[in-house]
């Protein structure tokens, strides 16, 4: 938690909603000076519970989070088995454009009769080159460029335990909620499940869960059914041809994780996940 109102979610999210208010726990200086203490209870905490489960829980108050894998969990996560970036200028696909000082010097040898400047100096020139450029290129990208285009996408009559099963087949976060033109009318998310479940951390929330997704037998039901009726309806949606520097504030402080991408009469033509733009930053970085 890297802010006091973030400490005041994870606290909650813990079920020890009275650390704010403890002296050693109150603002960021006193969490530092007591870590050890504060570290090792969260430890015993976390045990309690799947990575997973923690994971909705967090994400559902607002709490950035991530899992961190281990190597063979790196290995086989669905970013690092995806296609391979463009080739990089000058070179075949995947070979590295970066040099070395030791590439710089054998170059600068060829022109040691004509260049004066020293050698720190040309590094320093030419690594501020390379960073004006890697911004000259985030600004060109633009949504459709980098965004997913095959989106799984629900409608407002669609039943919750399917769109439940299609969050976890497919291990996304939000489904965008499409009318019969495809245009964007909701999304639902984690969140929007674990809020219509009424979660409460004292009591079994994966049994809440599972009485909120189950069908009603019969026509009348006290409890959300389809989607629309636990969607969230407001919507920020970015169109396809915006740039993507555009889009960068808006995951960073505000905490959007995912943002619909409509074309041509407001349809909708992809989604642009956190993930997409991790990955647009590296690739940026390596042409």
């Amino acid at each position: 938690a890297g802010n006091d109102r973030l400490f005041v979610k994870l606290a909650g999210v813990l079920d020890h909603p009275e650390w704010p208010k403890d002296p050693r726990f109150a603002t960021n200086a006193a969490r530092v000076e007591h870590r050890a203490t504060l570290c090792k209870t969260i430890e015993e905490i976390v045990l309690t519970r799947s990575k997973g489960e923690w994971i909705d829980l967090l994400e559902a108050e607002g709490v950035p989070c991530a899992v961190i894998n281990s190597l063979p969990e790196a290995a086989a996560h669905p970013q690092v088995a995806a296609p391979a970036a463009a080739p990089a200028r000058g070179g075949p696909a995947g070979e590295a454009t970066a040099f070395s000082g030791a590439d710089l010097e054998t170059v600068l040898a060829h022109y040691n009769q004509v260049l004066d400047i020293p050698r720190d100096d040309l590094q320093a020139i030419v690594d501020e080159a390379g960073l004006l450029a890697a911004r000259r290129r985030m600004t060109t990208l633009r949504c459709a460029d980098v965004m997913s285009r095959e989106v799984k996408t629900v409608e407002w009559g669609t039943p919750l335990q399917e769109a439940w099963s299609l969050l976890r087949e497919h291990h996304i976060k939000a489904l965008p909620v499409v009318d019969r033109a495809r245009r964007v009318v909701g999304i639902v998310t984690l969140a929007d499940f674990l809020r219509g479940a009424s979660l409460d951390l004292h009591a079994d929330w994966a049994t809440r869960l599972r009485q909120l997704i189950r069908p009603t037998p019969s026509t009348h039901s006290d409890k959300a059914e389809v989607v629309g009726q636990i969607m969230s309806r407001q919507v920020r949606v970015a169109s396809a041809d915006r740039p993507l520097a555009d889009l960068v504030p808006l995951f960073a402080a505000t905490g959007h994780h995912h943002i619909p991408i409509v074309g041509d009469e407001a349809r909708l033509v992809g989604i642009l996940t956190q993930s997409d733009l991790v990955a647009a930053l590296a690739r940026v970085d390596r042409l």
